[in-house]
């Protein structure tokens, strides 16, 4: 989408903010900068598309979920490569969920 890195260029230890999203429950990108789309793999398991590759795989992720009926848990980054990412989200007894939307930022 058409949305701006704006000021939120200084992350930790840093690290540069190279990609942020605003995903829905099937994974649909709402809103985000340098995040090509989103794929609902299963229950509480997403794929997170860059528009622009990472440098590496060493990057740092931060997810927090919003909405739902059960709060969130638990959360992975699995499966990271420098076109994608892989994101688990579990309710507070472990159980796979589909918050209402969950926001990523990647650093790097």
């Amino acid at each position: 989408m058409g949305v701006s890195q704006g000021n939120f260029s200084s992350g930790p230890e840093g690290l540069t903010l190279k990609a942020w999203g605003v995903f829905d429950a099937a994974a649909t990108l709402i809103q985000g900068y340098n995040m090509a789309t989103g794929t609902n793999l299963a229950v509480g398991m997403k794929r997170v598309n860059f528009v622009a590759a990472m440098a590496n795989t060493n990057y740092q992720v931060v997810i927090k979920s919003a909405g739902g009926s059960i709060a969130l848990g638990f959360t992975n980054v699995s499966a990271k490569t420098t076109a994608n990412m892989t994101i688990t989200l579990k309710d507070s007894t472990g159980a796979a969920n589909d918050p209402d939307t969950f926001h990523v930022a990647v650093y790097g």
